[in-house]
């Protein structure tokens, strides 16, 4: 089965984004307003892994491993269907913080 969907994970950042509660409209008096987007830049693409993905659906952090990276356990299911099937993926997430 060809998935014509992608999935990927995306880091995004709203640190030069506009700030828009205050903002009522994208238009004022017929000129818009110059709205400055968040930002993202891809982490990591499922396409990489070169395996068919199917259907994912949960995901959640395992055990710390002993380089310090974490576990990250995708998961996939089958709904019931012959044409679909069931995954459990682990991957080795660097974490870093951004705090």
């Amino acid at each position: 089965m060809v998935n014509p969907i992608s999935s990927a994970f995306t880091d995004a950042s709203t640190q030069d984004a506009t700030d828009v509660p205050e903002i009522d409209a994208t238009y004022d008096g017929g000129s818009p307003i110059v709205l400055t987007p968040v930002s993202k830049r891809l982490v990591f693409a499922f396409d990489d892994l070169g395996i068919p993905i199917d259907n994912i659906e949960g995901m959640t952090f395992g055990p710390n491993l002993p380089d310090g990276r974490r576990t990250l356990v995708i998961v996939s299911d089958n709904n019931f269907s012959a044409g679909q099937f069931t995954q459990f993926i682990a991957l080795a997430a660097g974490i870093e913080s951004t705090v």
